[in-house]
């Protein structure tokens, strides 16, 4: 196992990387190169030197203490820069900051499991993301087991653009791998992020062989959720947006149903299968049915908003459209992957499917 691993992060307190309330390790280094990356500092393994320009003081202290400076003020642009990080320890402004640091396995361990009670309370755990996660297994797998031994739930975001033998060092101690497509052909795959996603797309084939007995897959824009399950005879079925739609709002109002008030209230659209209507009555909450679009549900949010009456628990439309919450009044698959994936677990826990 390498001594130390190198990290660009840890959030705490994350609620969008996985079920309950989670630490998320931002592991440093990726083989892709998205052209839409949301951390692109992350990219290089060896990390990288951020500089906020309006921050900067031109007081020198980085040309100073920079061992491959020259006549120039302002070491952040120094041609053989080495990475050092001297100019952004010396930099009182903050206007220099490295992305990008080493951890040992035990301080790593400290830092994820801090929150060990605040995970058991909310269902939460660790998240290992990136960066491509992946690329460090090797020291991310014994920090994992040290995890998983004290009952902490562990899940992996990654681009699966890795061997095959990095995916098996963490098989069996991963309870939740969140695996991104970012592009269907590899010509598209190319040229959006540098490489083709024949390795990704192998990976996935054989990591759905060996144990995940779920997979999750969203549309471009990330609005519509798809779901495939395993059946008695292990084979991946596709469920449809009724069935998706039922379960998600099963879910939800069975594990609220202790607050409620008498005034919370669930939608459909009208083509949408008639089983909601019978999962509401049975909770005693109230089912709206609407026009196809799901402007129609939010517009329902709103008058419950605008009277003061009515609170909206859930609404669906067959077409794999699904909302919890009041936040994003549209169709948002980042949501209901996240309730599925915290449904799914709640159900295994108890020895349900």
């Amino acid at each position: 196992m390498p001594k130390d691993g190198f990290i660009f992060d840890i959030q705490p307190f994350s609620l969008h990387d996985g079920p309950g309330t989670r630490t998320t390790v931002f592991m440093q280094g990726c083989p892709l190169r998205c052209k839409w990356c949301h951390n692109p500092e992350s990219q290089p393994f060896e990390g990288a030197l951020l500089f906020y320009p309006a921050r900067c003081i031109g007081c020198g202290a980085c040309a100073e203490v920079c061992p491959e400076g020259g006549s120039i003020r302002t070491a952040r642009h120094t041609d053989g820069c080495t990475l050092c990080g001297k100019c952004a320890e010396s930099c009182y402004a903050e206007a220099i900051k490295r992305s990008g640091r080493k951890i040992t396995a035990d301080e790593l361990f400290e830092e994820a499991a801090r929150d060990r009670e605040l995970f058991a309370q909310s269902g939460g755990g660790v998240t290992f993301s990136g960066g491509e996660p992946l690329m460090q297994a090797e020291f991310i797998a014994p920090v994992m087991r040290r995890l998983k031994n004290a009952g902490i739930h562990i899940a992996v975001e990654t681009s699966l653009c890795v061997k095959w033998e990095s995916v098996e060092q963490v098989l069996g101690l991963v309870d939740l791998f969140f695996a991104d497509i970012k592009c269907v052909t590899p010509e598209t795959h190319i040229a959006g992020v540098g490489a083709d996603n024949g390795l990704i797309l192998e990976n996935i084939r054989r990591l759905s062989a060996v144990g995940a007995n779920m997979i999750l897959a969203t549309d471009p824009d990330c609005d519509r959720l798809g779901l495939c399950v395993k059946d008695e005879n292990g084979e991946f079925v596709t469920l449809t947006g009724n069935q998706i739609g039922c379960i998600l709002m099963d879910y939800i109002l069975s594990r609220r149903q202790e607050g409620f008030t008498g005034e919370e209230f669930v939608c459909k659209s009208i083509v949408s299968t008639e089983l909601a209507d019978a999962i509401a009555a049975a909770y005693g909450v109230e089912m709206r049915h609407v026009l196809t679009g799901f402007k129609f549900i939010a517009e329902q949010i709103k008058f419950a908003d605008k009277c003061g009456h009515g609170r909206f628990m859930f609404g669906f439309e067959e077409s794999y459209g699904f909302l919890a919450g009041t936040f994003v009044r549209d169709k948002d698959a980042a949501m209901s992957a996240m309730l599925m994936a915290e449904c799914a677990c709640w159900y295994a826990e108890r020895g349900m499917t």
